[in-house]
């Protein structure tokens, strides 16, 4: 089976306020894919399409594995009334949050650059990308649901089929918070060998190391 990553659509409530609390402008996918074409790189959007067409042939081992923005907007908020702190953490309404980057006027200011600038642009982009991919996980109190809801999600889809051999292409700043929760269902889990590649550019030698927090 394949389980991939691919947040579902919600309500139009839990859209707005999945728009306003990553500051995407009202497409946070459309804003990905801005992104990727500034950096000059692909979107992950564009292979999960072909993977979601296949899904509806083969449903039985194709899974599009993730949750809903519903979902996530309901965990949010269960946090919150848990915590009513939490709800300053995110930006105001207005889109111009405390101290938050705002991705979407970024993108705005690239769009307006020359070829000779973008070309320049891409460069930075891509060394910024290798440096986060290699980073530790962020303590954004935006990830409960942005990453462990969702890991602690995909947890419970691998643990309800033991006997499946189950492929899983998600980013892999979920992998931390994956493994955490499968050990936390059953301690046997273990990690048998890691592989490394290039996200970017192909060096001589790829190599890297997981963020894993102590036992």
């Amino acid at each position: 089976m394949l389980f991939f990553e691919g947040v579902q659509p919600g309500t139009p409530e839990a859209d707005a306020w999945l728009d306003a609390a990553t500051q995407s402008g009202g497409d946070l996918n459309a804003q990905y894919a801005q992104i990727g074409d500034v950096c000059g790189l692909s979107f992950q959007g564009n292979f999960l399409a072909f993977v979601q067409r296949d899904e509806a042939l083969d449903p039985a081992h194709l899974v599009t594995a993730d949750v809903s923005v519903t979902e996530m907007y309901e965990e949010w908020q269960r946090l919150v009334a848990a915590d009513p702190a939490l709800a300053e953490t995110l930006p105001a309404s207005d889109g111009h949050g405390d101290g938050m980057f705002d991705m979407s006027s970024a993108l705005q200011v690239a769009a307006g650059l020359k070829d000779s600038q973008k070309d320049l642009l891409a460069a930075v982009c891509k060394g910024i990308f290798s440096v986060v991919l290699g980073r530790a996980e962020s303590p954004d109190a935006l990830n409960r649901v942005i990453l462990d809801f969702r890991n602690r999600r995909l947890a419970e889809r691998i643990a309800a089929l033991p006997d499946a051999d189950i492929y899983i292409t998600y980013g892999s700043a979920h992998f931390p918070g994956l493994f955490r929760e499968l050990q936390a269902q059953d301690p046997a889990w273990r990690i048998m060998g890691t592989a490394w590649t290039a996200a970017i550019l192909p060096p001589d030698e790829a190599a890297g190391r997981l963020q894993l927090a102590p036992p």
